[in-house]
C-alpha cells in the first residue's frame, strides 16, 4: 500500500517539472543569441522530462518506508506519513518546493524571458516602407500584439499555480497544529482538497492560453483540422 502513497508525490512532482522545463524553453527560444536558441529541442526536452522523472522517483524512495497503514474509520484504512519528524520534514519539503521554489523559478523565468523580449526588440531593424507611415505601423503592431500576448500567458501560468497552489499553505500549518492529535477525517478533506487544487493548475493552462491568445487559437485549430 505505500505505493498509493509514493505514486501521488511522484506524479505531482513529475508535474512540477513540466511546469518549469517550459518557462526555461521560453528563455532559451526568446533569446537574442542565436547559440541558445538552437538548444531548444526537442530532444533536449525528452533529456529534462526524463531525467527529471527519474530523479523524483529515487528522491521518493524513502517513502516506501517510512509510511504507516492508520485506521481512520472502522474498516476504513489509509496510508499515511510516520508520525514524528518525518511528517513534520514532508509537510515543510512540500511547502518549500510546491508553494515557494516552483513560484519563484516560475517568476525568475518570466522576468528573464520578459527581459530577452524587450532586447530582441531593441535589436529588430525597422522595416523600410516608402508608403505612408500607416505601412510601418501596421508591420509593427503583429509583433508587439504577439509579444504582448506571450507576457500574458506566463503571468497567468504563474498566476494560476500560485492560487490552485496557495491550499498547501493551510494543509501545513493545520498539520503542525493538530500532528499530535494523529490523521483525523479533516485533515484527510483538506489533503484532498490541496491535492485537488494543486492537480487543476497543470490542467487549466491550455484553456487559458485558448481563451487569452488569438495566435495559440490558431495553431490548435490547425493542429485539430490538419490544415
Amino acid at each position: 500500500m505505500a505505493i498509493t502513497q509514493i505514486l501521488p508525490h511522484i506524479i505531482s512532482l513529475c508535474a512540477v517539472s513540466t511546469i518549469t522545463q517550459p518557462s526555461v524553453d521560453r528563455v532559451l527560444v526568446t533569446s537574442s543569441n542565436a547559440r541558445t536558441r538552437q538548444r531548444s529541442t526537442r530532444r533536449l526536452a525528452y533529456i529534462c522530462i526524463g531525467c527529471g522523472t527519474l530523479f523524483w522517483m529515487l528522491f521518493h524512495c524513502h517513502t516506501l518506508i517510512l509510511v504507516d497503514i492508520e485506521e481512520i474509520a472502522p474498516g476504513y484504512f489509509t496510508c499515511y506519513f510516520r508520525a514524528g519528524p518525518y511528517v513534520v520534514f514532508m509537510g515543510y519539503y512540500s511547502l518549500f518546493v510546491k508553494a515557494i521554489a516552483v513560484p519563484l523559478l516560475l517568476i525568475v523565468f518570466a522576468i528573464w524571458t520578459a527581459k530577452n523580449i524587450r532586447k530582441v526588440r531593441r535589436r529588430r531593424i525597422a522595416p523600410v516602407t516608402t508608403n505612408t507611415r500607416n505601412t510601418a505601423g501596421n508591420s509593427e503592431q503583429p509583433f508587439h500584439s504577439k509579444d504582448r500576448q506571450f507576457v500574458l500567458m506566463v503571468v497567468v501560468d504563474i498566476c494560476i499555480y500560485v492560487a490552485c497552489n496557495a491550499m498547501v499553505f493551510v494543509v501545513v500549518i493545520y498539520y503542525q497544529i493538530a500532528q499530535n492529535t494523529g490523521l483525523t477525517q479533516i485533515s484527510i478533506f483538506l489533503s484532498l482538497v490541496g491535492s485537488f487544487l494543486s492537480d487543476i493548475s497543470y490542467c487549466v493552462g491550455c484553456y487559458a492560453y485558448l481563451f487569452i491568445s488569438k495566435t495559440f487559437r490558431k495553431e490548435v485549430k490547425r493542429l485539430f483540422f490538419c490544415q
